[in-house]
């Protein structure tokens, strides 16, 4: 019988999350992360977190450049708009870092 779930005790530890999957959808997981140059817990990681951004109605995980300040200096100079890469014209970014790769939590663009 399974275990009920537990929470974690603090937010900024690792921790194991263990499921069972048959060998065929492990084989074809493999196969897949080997395609795309990732390792299957990376992989893993990015699929949970674009769940549960999806699960809670925002935005799905995206690529996109992140905006500097050389782009907000050049639009105060050129009396531009600044676009983030989300799309809007003001964000205020809050990072979130996950085995090494880093989005924004408002909007879900992908830092580089």
């Amino acid at each position: 019988m399974p275990r009920k779930p537990e929470r974690a005790a603090r937010d900024d530890g690792r921790f194991n999350v263990v499921t069972v999957v048959p060998g065929w959808l492990k084989n074809e997981i493999v196969a897949l992360c080997e395609e795309q140059g990732v390792s299957v817990q990376r992989w893993v990681q990015a699929l949970l977190v674009s769940g549960v951004r999806e699960g809670r109605g925002l935005p799905a995980l995206s690529t996109g450049r992140r905006t500097d300040a050389a782009d907000v200096v050049a639009a105060l100079v050129s009396g531009d708009r600044v676009l983030m890469p989300c799309g809007q014209f003001s964000c205020l970014p809050v990072e979130r870092v996950l085995d090494g790769f880093s989005f924004c939590d408002v909007c879900g663009v992908r830092f580089t």
